[in-house]
């Protein structure tokens, strides 16, 4: 029997049936079947649809690999889920499904970079909704002939099944000049389905694109795509929140494309989603990538849409680099209509650093679109993010600073579908990025696995002891993971502890390191343990204080100055940056005159330690209660230690909180 027949042997005698085969093409499923992908990976050939009535199942830790050149002679690799099937895709955060290329080793996060774009297709999910075209739809990227890529219906509430934790990778081939596949295609796919954690990464066109339709969307990632983040047309209708945009240097389009029609640009239903709690990050406001747009964000062919509560920073653009531009025609119907109407709506957001210039009236040229934003809450403000790099030194963190206007003032939509968030854009400044573990911006390296929890160590011998406090709030016994560095940077011994649930310990340098002479050291794990530590002065019996200090990493903090003659200001600065730090401070009055400014360090090495004292030896002036702004090109660790001098009994140590961090 061959493996063809077996297979619809299978099918037809087990209403549920699980494939063993690894190479899918068009004939593992057909019309009415039921399919399931265990663990394990699979070789996608060529254009694969799951037919009207099929449902295929992919479980958690599925791996698809689509061929470059398909052996069945399509132009390219993609799995098709076409109207009145359902695919059911539940990947966990632990166990993501990943589709892929062939030449994808993912145990090697170094095979392939996010310049890698356009080795196979995509995703393509099809429905029954309805669309402002007026007739029915053919989606783009598959041959005009192929009947089973038709989309559109009557049916908003369509159920094209669910998508969650997928991780689509390296995709958007070219089947001709200006005719590419997105990572993920949805069209008019209905709210009935469910589409949440995706991350689309190096693709060639979109990241995502809506053709009509109603389904809704929740944590979407779009990196490095070679086109726009996220792109909708013909009348789409759904409620978002929590995007994410970072493009690429190279190659990149804008963060948002948004068209109303194609057929029929005046029909109704008008593109109306809401876009609530997104962070796009541009190509560099200084960059010049391929392709790239005069606009961060755009609306034309009558297009509505609704922004709140997002962030939208570092903007290039040859043609300008303005934040949006909204079209404006002479005579017909234009977006503009759709923003009078009330269709279009950017309220409560913040935008930062656009090449256009430095004003509300440079990023927003149009008087219309200017007067609008003003009226509505936006501000031109740096939101602090605390780090943004588009390489793979693990410094990539798209969070707001705690301190900054990004971490407070966010508002949703009334809707049971939005999560109540207090912060602007997609992340929280507290607590660990929802990208972890999952996709390929931290599998390959791009966001900081290991920032958790910096600390400094004191060093023993010098009347001085550091306390490591770990305190499990949950239910569970813990281990963490403790990475310690000698001051250059160098490697020493990795450590374990244990920490028991409800309970709290508590280690010193002086047993806990084995008598390496550490110098600062990172810890990972549950975010149940809360980590501080404590630092002790101890010089001749003399009395000393003890405080807790939980470290960040900032680029940018401030502090103000105590009596030099009296105390020392000092800090302990760790790298965590992935390129040496330059590191410069200015000293202000209070009215804001500068008092001096010094150069700290012209390059602190990555993951070393620097020891510095603000005082007249290093430039400083004596002044009590000035100001002192820290820059940094790299991410900090820091830590501010305000105490006696050597020698001074009864000696003091206190732990300085620094401000404004980011």
């Amino acid at each position: 029997m061959s493996t063809k027949l077996t297979l619809w042997f299978m099918l037809f005698v087990l209403p549920f049936a699980v494939v063993a085969q690894t190479t899918i093409n068009d004939e593992f499923i057909s019309a009415g079947q039921e399919v399931t992908l265990t663990a394990g990976e699979y070789t996608l050939d060529g254009f694969v649809f799951v037919e009207e009535g099929a449902v295929l199942t992919i479980e958690p830790g599925v791996v698809i690999k689509a061929l470059r050149t398909p052996t069945t002679g399509d132009n390219a690799s993609a799995l098709i889920i076409a109207r009145g099937a359902r695919i059911e895709a539940n990947g966990t955060a632990a166990n993501p499904i990943i589709m892929t290329s062939e030449l994808d080793d993912i145990t090697d996060p170094t095979d392939l970079s996010w310049e890698d774009r356009g080795l196979w297709g995509g995703l393509i999910v099809l429905g029954n909704a309805t669309t402002n075209r007026g007739v029915e739809g053919q989606i783009e990227g598959i041959p005009s002939d192929e009947t089973r890529a038709a989309y559109g219906g009557d049916n908003d509430a369509d159920n094209s099944g669910t998508l969650r934790y997928i991780s689509i990778r390296h995709g958007g081939a070219a089947l001709s000049p200006g005719d590419e596949i997105n990572g993920l295609t949805l069209g008019a796919v209905g709210s009935g389905t469910t589409v949440e954690f995706i991350e689309v990464y190096a693709n060639f066109d979109d990241g995502f694109e809506w053709f009509g339709g109603t389904v809704n969307t929740k944590n979407l990632i779009a990196a490095y795509c070679g086109d726009d983040g996220f792109d909708y047309d013909e009348g789409w209708r759904g409620k978002n929140q929590f995007w994410f945009a970072l493009l690429g240097p190279d190659r990149a389009g804008a963060p948002g494309e948004h068209d109303g029609g194609t057929v029929q640009e005046t029909a109704e239903p008008f593109a109306k989603p809401y876009i609530v709690n997104a962070t796009y990050i541009g190509p560099g406001a200084g960059n010049a990538p391929q392709g790239d747009r005069g606009e961060s964000i755009i609306f034309r062919d009558n297009a509505g849409g609704i922004y709140m509560s997002s962030v939208i920073v570092d903007y290039n653009g040859q043609d300008g680099g303005v934040a949006v531009t909204v079209e404006d025609l002479a005579d017909g119907s234009d977006s503009r209509e759709r923003l009078e109407a009330g269709d279009l709506a950017l309220r409560n957001n913040i935008w930062w650093k656009f090449a256009a210039g430095q004003t509300m009236a440079d990023i927003f040229p149009q008087d219309f679109v200017l007067a609008h934003v003003q009226a509505n809450n936006n501000m031109l403000a740096n939101p602090y993010l605390r780090f943004i790099d588009r390489g793979n030194s693990r410094t990539l963190d798209p969070r707001p600073s705690m301190n900054g206007p990004a971490a407070y003032g966010a508002t949703q939509p009334a809707n049971a579908f939005f999560s109540p968030v207090s912060y602007k854009g997609a992340f929280s400044p507290a607590g660990a990025l929802w990208t972890d573990n999952w996709t390929a911006l931290y599998a390959n390296g791009h966001t900081a696995v290991k920032n958790r929890w910096v600390g400094h160590v004191t060093r023993l011998g010098q009347g001085f002891t550091t306390n490591l406090h770990m305190q499990n709030k949950g239910a569970a016994d813990q281990t963490m993971n403790v990475a310690t560095y000698a001051q250059d940077g160098s490697a020493l011994t990795a450590r374990t502890a244990d920490v028991p649930a409800g309970q709290t310990v508590v280690v010193s340098n002086a047993d806990f390191f084995g008598g390496e002479d550490v110098s600062h050291f990172f810890v990972d794990g549950s975010n149940d343990v809360t980590v501080t530590a404590s630092y002790k002065a101890d010089v001749d019996n003399a009395a000393s204080a003890e405080l807790n200090e939980t470290s960040n990493a900032w680029t940018f903090f401030s502090f103000y100055s105590a009596d030099n003659a009296l105390v020392f200001d000092g800090g302990a600065f760790i790298n965590t940056g992935g390129e040496a730090a330059v590191v410069t401070a200015t000293q202000k009055a209070a009215d804001g005159t500068v008092l001096a400014t010094v150069t700290v360090s012209e390059g602190i090495p990555s993951l070393a330690k620097m020891l510095f004292v603000f005082d007249t030896n290093a430039g400083f002036v004596n002044q009590p209660g000035s100001l002192i702004e820290v820059t940094s090109s790299q991410p900090l660790s820091v830590v501010l230690l305000r105490g006696t001098f050597a020698g001074v009994s009864p000696a003091f140590l206190y732990v300085t909180n620094p401000n404004r961090a980011f």
